[in-house]
């Protein structure tokens, strides 16, 4: 879930349920309504490149889901369509297709995770997969 009042979410760095994996989770509510605190933000990072969480799939419904965090890939955002919000170039979005439309730039690691040395490459195959 957004940290409230903000539009930003926090980050936890290992869930204790699953013991001897180390795996940073943000929870969330799964639905596609955006914040009311994220509605004017938005549209500042139209042709802009921003971090993006990737993530294993999600476990809960609603409030109480969790997304557990791959990785962050950096993307492009060219427009987006949510309920109540949208903007930039919405091909491909309006009505009932729902989402983000841009450009997948690079693949981006924690370098906490691989030592602190930073990341020098290899990583995950994460495969492109579209989400509605």
């Amino acid at each position: 879930m957004p940290d409230p009042g903000k539009c930003q979410a926090t980050v936890y760095p290992d869930d204790p349920s699953t013991t001897g994996v180390t795996d940073p989770y943000a929870k969330t509510n799964t639905g596609l309504s955006i914040p009311s605190e994220c509605k004017a933000l938005i549209p500042t990072y139209l042709n802009k490149v921003i971090l993006f969480p990737v993530f294993t799939p999600a476990t809960g419904t609603g409030a109480g889901g969790k997304y557990y965090i791959k990785g962050y890939a950096a993307f492009l955002l060219l427009g987006y369509s949510f309920p109540g919000a949208e903007g930039g170039d919405l091909t491909g979005l309006g009505g009932s297709n729902r989402g983000v439309r841009g450009k997948f730039v690079e693949w981006v690691a924690d370098p906490s995770l691989y030592g602190g040395g930073g990341y020098s490459g290899g990583g995950a195959d994460l495969p492109p997969h579209l989400v509605k």
